[in-house]
């Protein structure tokens, strides 16, 4: 399985948990990670248009019986990257 993070056009006012519901209806295949809080995209990417009562937010999500190219077949979804795992360091390791 594999953690990614998806750019999904959705409507403008929806809640949280709203956005979170209609990813996991519109996006099959995928489980949806319910920690992780809609990120709405102040602008769209360059190239994108979306209509006035519309805007982009960025959900995280596991791959589980789709693949990301097949995700993007699906209308509404931008784009769809691996999440990059985050780990703590030391500090002071200079180069």
């Amino acid at each position: 399985m594999q953690r990614v993070l998806i750019e999904l056009v959705v409507a403008v006012g929806l809640s949280d948990p709203a956005v979170l519901d209609e990813a996991q209806q519109r996006l099959p295949g995928v489980i949806i990670d319910r920690t992780y809080s809609p990120i709405p995209m102040a602008v769209p990417p360059q190239g994108r248009e979306i209509g006035p009562s519309q805007q982009i937010v960025i959900i995280r999500g596991t791959l589980e019986h789709t693949t990301a190219d097949q995700l993007k077949t699906i209308p509404g979804v931008n784009q769809v990257v691996n999440d990059a795992p985050i780990a703590p360091f030391e500090a002071g390791g200079g180069l």
